[in-house]
């Protein structure tokens, strides 16, 4: 296999990493760069209340991936209006509560990371230092924001029919609600929802998206899925019937129900002390 095919494939991981490296290097540069972080970075915590060192700024991105942020101080305040499995399924919800989990996390990082310059490190040891818990959290809040958020969008605008928007949108909430069920302990740390039910409500909203896709399950997978032909594998055909699949392609293969060509070398065997091999008796 040539170099060049070969090479990619070994460095998924390390692209991965830089990139989320490089997209919470931004989102702390904006925070850095704006109003509401000047006390953030300057005044201890301690002296004023979180909500009131917040204060939000116009902030504006070439493609507005970004732009949610200038409304920080109100974000971070906010608290979940969500309260049912069906609440957490509408597209309001889940993506006030991915704007709030961004802003939140982003300025948990920016406040770790100032600490540790405080500390004495350089500007490259604290952010190795601050990867963990922070920078690298922040980075993957905010990408799956920008793909549910993005989802939502497409949904909406490019001209589906009532058909496919209604399984579309089931497919969103379910990775929206999947995705935010992960993030249960902060949202419940950082007080933006408050009580058990809450959190139940989000799982049971996992669940009933489940069942509400099941039906299309198959027909979402063949979307994406190779062709039977392409794919070429009994096992992985597209109608479901791995064993059924298994059998057939095992009795139709050619020779497959005939003796090995080198089945008397199993048959004829070798004698106790004899220095002369079956093998080589089965050539002469």
């Amino acid at each position: 296999m040539p170099p060049s095919d070969n090479d990619p494939n070994c460095t998924y991981e390390g692209d991965n990493s830089v990139l989320s490296q490089q997209t919470s290097n931004i989102l702390l540069d904006i925070f850095e760069r704006t109003p509401h972080a000047f006390h953030l970075f300057f005044v201890p915590q301690s002296e004023l209340p979180f909500a009131e060192v917040l204060k939000g700024s116009k902030i504006e991105s070439p493609l507005g991936t970004f732009d949610f942020l200038g409304n920080f101080s109100e974000i971070i305040k906010s608290k979940s209006q969500a309260q049912t499995a069906k609440d957490f399924m509408n597209p309001v919800h889940y993506l006030a509560a991915f704007d709030w989990i961004v802003c939140y996390r982003l300025a948990e990082a920016a406040q770790y990371y100032k600490a540790q310059l405080r500390s004495g490190k350089d500007e490259f040891t604290a952010r190795n230092d601050s990867q963990v818990y922070n920078l690298r959290d922040v980075a993957m809040a905010y990408i799956e924001r920008l793909i549910i958020f993005n989802f939502v969008d497409h949904i909406k605008n490019n001209g589906y029919d009532a058909s496919e928007i209604a399984v579309l949108q089931k497919l969103c909430d379910l990775f929206a609600v999947w995705s935010l069920e992960k993030q249960t302990s902060i949202l419940f740390e950082g007080g933006y929802i408050g009580s058990v039910s809450q959190s139940k409500a989000i799982k049971e909203a996992a669940r009933t998206l489940c069942t509400l896709l099941k039906d299309e399950a198959i027909a979402l997978a063949d979307i994406i899925a190779p062709s039977d032909h392409v794919l070429h594998a009994p096992i992985g055909q597209s109608n479901g019937e791995a064993y059924k699949n298994l059998y057939n392609s095992m009795t139709t293969t050619p020779k497959a129900l005939e003796r090995a060509s080198f089945w008397q070398d199993f048959v004829e065997k070798p004698v106790p002390g004899s220095k002369r091999s079956v093998w080589a008796k089965s050539s002469l």
